[in-house]
Parts: C-alpha cells; sequence; structure tokens
C-alpha cells in the first residue's frame, strides 16, 4: 500500500521482512523506479537486492 500512495518521501523498515527472494526483487524494482518519479526513501535493510537499489548507503554499527 506504501508504494501506490503519492508521497514525497517514505520511511521503510526492512520492507523484504518475509518475502521470498523474487518478491524482494520486486520490491527493489519498485523503489527504483518510483525513486525515478521522485519519490525520496530512507530505508532499513539488511537485504542486498534493497541496498543495490539505492543511490547512497549509509552503514550504523
Amino acid at each position: 500500500m506504501t508504494l501506490v500512495r503519492p508521497a514525497g518521501v517514505v520511511l521503510l523498515d526492512e520492507p523484504e521482512r518475509h518475502l521470498d527472494t523474487d518478491r524482494v526483487d520486486l520490491v527493489a524494482s519498485l523503489l527504483a523506479e518510483r525513486a525515478k518519479q521522485g519519490t525520496s526513501f530512507l530505508v532499513a535493510t539488511h537485504e542486498a537486492a534493497v541496498v543495490g537499489a539505492c543511490d547512497g548507503v549509509v552503514e550504523l554499527g
């Protein structure tokens, strides 16, 4: 639902949780597509596919 609603900024905490590999790749693609349309995302994740869809990365810890 979060990716369907229009928003300038979206905060996501582990959006890949409980998803299989195919769905994780789908989420990463959707995030990249929305980012190209102007939406900014702040994402907390451990998933390499989601990290790969990001323009920048900040590692904590």
